[in-house]
């Protein structure tokens, strides 16, 4: 029998070693290396449909939680005796148990920390603390019928219809509750250059990553409701495409005092593509499905949702931007729209059925001169896999929807 471990050389397992454990146990190890932790992590996401390794070592704290988040461990009950109990703190869960610890280094811009009014941080664990993670920001909306029948209307929908007290579909409450920023305070890539939420992320490539989503009680046209966002967690990495930061934002929708939506929106910031980043992984898309809906994307297609959202990000519609500045092969599809069309293709198929929670992830972007394709099938009752399968065969996005 055989353990395929995804490491990386921090481990430094010898030959010696694995001979031993080996030898004691029964069990033959296969090592799968990767660069660093980061590379661990992004194994793991990359293969979460069809696993590689059966146990990751040197996935280390900045990494767990989001491994965590993304359901990519499975619980265990594991004892390990005689640990330093310093090493168990920052983690006391049943999806890892640490084998090695040691100091982190925090480099502080003292006069930047002066003129924020912050306290100086003693250990990385200060960093999650409410004072760098912000404020709640607020915003209300009434739910008008213009938005919501102009999406219909960009999706092909039969029926225009969103009139008031009609139930908005899963995900369309992206079009509401939108940041507004004068014109002159755009970045060179049209989004807002330094916002009074998000983290003023020195990284010029920023992505929407994925999200999680609860659908407690639906929203209905004509109401106004309340949206609380509160930035949860930033997590700053090193992987073999550069430095990256993960950014987590909890949202949460109410009417009153009902909460009708919990979510959580993982926005990526990255450094500019170079001749040497080398083309992304692609995972193979599955094979079975239950339905397949094909999607021919065009600029005017991504111009109708840049505009509904009021997104001024310009690699969903300035071609030589996108191509020449950026690196891309083309005009980007939005992420949310990609999730939108899951759930709008998940519809077709399953009319009459409610979404209570549903979550995504992006795995490789998608360009308006290519065909792709929204396709899904229910692995349980009310359980579903979506996803976003390109036309060469590879997962775009990868979802799962539970249904009632």
């Amino acid at each position: 029998m055989c353990i395929r471990d995804s490491t990386y050389d921090i481990a430094a397992f010898s030959e010696e070693m694995l001979d031993e454990f080996t030898n004691q146990s029964g069990y033959e190890i296969e090592m799968i290396r990767t660069d660093d932790a980061g590379g661990i992590l992004e194994q793991m996401l990359q293969t979460q449909q069809a696993p590689q390794a059966d146990v990751a070592v040197g996935l280390d704290n900045t990494y767990l939680q989001t491994a965590i988040d993304f359901c990519l461990l499975q619980p265990h009950d594991t004892v390990a005796p005689n640990l330093d109990p310093a090493a168990t703190t920052p983690y006391q869960g049943p999806y890892a148990l640490p084998f090695d610890q040691g100091d982190v280094c925090l480099n502080v811009d003292e006069d930047g920390l002066n003129e924020t009014e912050r306290t100086m941080p003693t250990d990385l664990w200060e960093l999650t603390n409410e004072e760098w993670n912000g404020k709640p920001e607020e915003r209300s909306d009434l739910l008008n019928a213009f938005p919501a029948n102009a999406m219909a209307a960009t999706l092909n929908h039969k029926q225009l219809d969103y009139s008031e007290n009609k139930n908005l579909p899963p995900l369309w409450h992206w079009l509401y509750f939108l940041p507004i920023f004068k014109l002159s305070e755009a970045g060179y890539d049209g989004h807002a250059a330094l916002g009074d939420f998000l983290p003023p992320v020195q990284l010029p490539r920023r992505m929407w990553a994925g999200s999680r989503i609860e659908f407690a009680s639906p929203l209905k046209v004509g109401n106004e409701y309340k949206k609380t966002s509160k930035i949860k967690n930033v997590t700053a990495k090193s992987g073999r495409s550069g430095d990256l930061v993960f950014v987590t934002v909890s949202h949460e929708v109410s009417y009153g005092a009902t909460i009708c939506i919990n979510e959580e929106h993982d926005i990526v910031y990255r450094e500019k593509a170079t001749s040497s980043s080398g083309p992304a992984k692609l995972i193979e898309a599955p094979k079975v499905f239950d339905f397949a809906i094909d999607i021919n994307p065009d600029p005017v297609l991504l111009f109708r949702y840049s505009a509904l959202t009021f997104n001024g990000h310009r690699i969903h519609y300035d071609h030589p931007f996108c191509t020449d500045t950026e690196g891309y092969d083309g005009l980007v599809v939005h992420g949310p729209l990609l999730a939108t069309l899951l759930l709008d293709g998940l519809a077709s198929h399953k009319p009459n059925a409610i979404v209570e929670n549903f979550e995504f992830r992006a795995m490789a972007p998608v360009f308006d001169n290519m065909k792709f394709q929204v396709k899904g099938i229910e692995q349980e009752p009310g359980e579903y896999s979506l996803w976003i399968e390109r036309e060469d065969g590879s997962m775009a996005m990868n979802a799962k929807a539970k249904v009632k």
